[in-house]
């Protein structure tokens, strides 16, 4: 399941990185494309609930 989300403060690669490696450390994501540019980011998962993995009560 692929999910996008805007994303908005990047500025540079290295905001991309940081972003794309927070990302990545969420156990349900299997991979993270993120656009500078477009201030975009489409996120990879295991079709499982969000509310789950951040385990949101």
């Amino acid at each position: 399941m692929i999910h996008s989300y805007k994303v908005t403060g990047m500025t540079c690669e290295s905001c991309v990185r940081t972003v794309k490696n927070a990302l990545q450390k969420i156990p349900a994501v299997i991979s993270v494309g993120i656009d500078l540019d477009a201030g975009k980011a489409e996120i990879e998962m295991k079709n499982t609930s969000v509310f789950r993995i951040c385990r949101v009560p």
